[in-house]
């Protein structure tokens, strides 16, 4: 019922390795160098309650089954961020753009090794020659970082699949910092949300350090909209007096500069605004 593939430098998975599984309650995947998952990998897994994935250099993550109550729940105790969940529209052969949280299809000539890829991997010259139609590719910058090995094969040539830019702004994404939300004040530091994934594992609390803790939250980086140095992540949190009853997640971003060297609350949280909007939390 528990399988641990943490850590094991796994950078792809058979199709069907789980099926057998099918009374598997745990499963770890975190920390590997998986790029995509094949598709429907997850599905003979029915009573599957907890996944991790967190630490791969994936886009998304495809299919984790209904029955999955925590997913990347101990991410941001390992220091990593959560992995977005892949749309309806992300199959095989589309990659995943962090910032849209959509899948486009890969240009022609290329393709991707599963589902939830960053990049899409020219084809090699027997396969494209089963074609006539030409195409033309340019190298694509990693978009991932943190990980000593991610991005770094030369053998490999990379499509690069575009989107319109967003301009930087060294002070406030036009998205957050609204008016309308500056008194959504949060009164906890980013260590005070880590000690709950440390004291609550599971994001289940017991009684003893129920009270005083940081709520429940969600964490993950800004992709493109990240300003380096200033905004790099958002932070989603349960129950905040700014939150709705259509919707108890509300988002903030974290003002690097007001947060480094010594953290300084509220004033470090920047407001971006209610999760039902922004899409960021599934639930």
């Amino acid at each position: 019922r528990y399988l641990s593939l943490n850590r094991n430098d796994l950078t792809a998975l058979p199709e069907g390795i789980f099926a057998p599984l099918t009374e598997l309650r745990y499963l770890g995947l975190y920390d590997n160098d998986l790029t995509a998952l094949p598709e429907g990998i997850f599905a003979p897994l029915t009573k599957l309650q907890s996944l991790d994935v967190f630490g791969n250099p994936l886009g998304c993550v495809q299919g984790a089954p209904d029955s999955v109550t925590y997913f990347d729940d101990s991410a941001v105790y390992y220091g990593y961020y959560e992995t977005a969940r892949c749309g309806d529209n992300c199959t095989q052969h589309t990659v995943y753009v962090p910032n849209d949280g959509v899948c486009v299809q890969c240009p022609y000539g290329t393709h991707t090794h599963g589902v939830g890829a960053l990049n899409c991997s020219v084809l090699s010259p027997t396969s494209a020659a089963t074609t006539s139609a030409p195409y033309t590719s340019t190298p694509l910058p990693t978009t991932t970082a943190g990980h000593p090995t991610w991005g770094n094969s030369a053998a490999t040539t990379i499509a690069r699949v575009t989107s319109t830019p967003r301009p930087a702004t060294a002070v406030r994404n036009s998205t957050w910092g609204r008016s309308e939300y500056a008194e959504c004040k949060l009164p906890y530091t980013l260590k005070q949300f880590k000690d709950r994934s440390r004291l609550c594992p599971r994001n289940e609390c017991p009684p003893d350090v129920s009270s005083g803790i940081a709520p429940r939250f969600k964490t993950g980086g800004l992709g493109k909209k990240m300003v380096a140095g200033v905004y790099q992540i958002y932070l989603c949190v349960e129950g905040h007096e700014c939150s709705t009853t259509l919707d108890p997640w509300f988002c903030w971003v974290m003002d690097e500069r007001k947060a480094s060297p010594r953290e300084t609350v509220p004033d470090q949280w920047v407001a971006w605004g209610h999760n039902k909007n922004l899409k960021i939390v599934s639930r």
